[in-house]
């Protein structure tokens, strides 16, 4: 090898070695599955609840939820249905909404973005508190369906109970007391029923 060769071979091997302690570029963060926002505001949870149930995410939908979670069912649900409604918790949640997700996922007759449709409206003679500080509950009036579903949509009265964990905490929901509407229809169902449909039915097949 020549005089200028073996300089130029340490050189490049001295710039190689450097570059190996060079910091990485860094990667963008891992984008949500579905559009979410970080409930600072208890509006933003309910915001929150219509876009993980259209996107059909099930881990971002359970965000909406604190581990206290419970649902409570329409009493009329109970009689009519005969299902075993108590003790609903996170993990009961989970596994009933679960199996929704999945078959509107996999039904290929209808597109992610048209095989849900979650309408969550605020009852004017039930209007949000204006006084609250890290506890509130609201009202919301809801239409959920699912075209993947044999089952009618849900309708009916929603009592949200919503928490933080301290000021500047983020806002989730610790009760869900579902209700019949008024104008409930021998063919209507509620949340609960549409739940317990994947959950009490399919469990037992």
């Amino acid at each position: 090898m020549g005089k200028l060769g073996l300089p130029a071979v340490i050189l490049a091997s001295v710039l190689c070695c450097c570059s190996l302690f060079e910091p990485r570029s860094p990667e963008d963060p891992e984008e949500p599955p579905v559009e979410w926002f970080d409930p600072y505001q208890y509006q933003t949870v309910i915001t929150n609840l219509k876009n993980t149930m259209e996107g059909l995410s099930v881990p971002y939908y359970m965000r909406c939820y604190a581990d206290s979670f419970a649902f409570i069912a329409d009493d009329q649900d109970t009689a009519q249905y005969g299902w075993n409604f108590r003790n609903w918790d996170y993990v009961t949640e989970e596994s009933a909404v679960g199996p929704i997700f999945d078959e509107a996922e996999s039904d290929t007759t209808y597109g992610q973005d048209t095989v849900a449709s979650v309408v969550l409206s605020e009852i004017p003679s039930l209007p949000d508190p204006v006084d609250y500080e890290d506890t509130i509950d609201i009202y919301r009036e809801y239409e959920v369906q699912y075209l993947s579903s044999e089952h009618s949509p849900a309708k009916g009265i929603a009592r949200l109970y919503l928490a933080r964990p301290g000021s500047g905490g983020l806002w989730s929901i610790y009760r869900w007391e579902d209700s019949r509407r008024e104008e409930h229809g021998p063919d209507d169902v509620t949340w609960g029923v549409f739940k317990g449909y994947y959950l009490f039915t399919l469990s037992s097949r």
